[in-house]
């Protein structure tokens, strides 16, 4: 089954310090708690595939689309009183 969402991810044709490359820790068993219906359909995607093995794989980080180039975003900040100029993002992957 072919992932419906057109995946282009834009973040990662910006310059190298606004991001880290990532790869994903697998999950053994991923879990499907809820699903927006009313989201998936406004955004086009197949509800039907998003409930499947294959959609929560891919959803939980264990199944990368094709063209997939995993990210996390950077940032610059002050930490423990210091300035940091590459902090990470370690909450999500793009």
């Amino acid at each position: 089954m072919m992932a419906p969402i057109k995946f282009d991810n834009s973040y990662s044709r910006m310059p190298d310090k606004f991001y880290s490359r990532v790869k994903s820790n697998a999950v053994s068993k991923p879990e499907l708690i809820r699903v927006n219906r009313q989201l998936a359909d406004e955004l086009g995607i197949d509800v039907e595939w998003l409930v499947s093995d294959e959609g929560i794989g891919m959803m939980a980080g264990c199944v990368m689309p094709e063209g997939a180039e995993p990210i996390a975003s950077v940032y610059a900040g002050h930490q423990f009183g210091h300035y940091v100029p590459r902090l990470g993002d370690g909450r999500a992957m793009l």
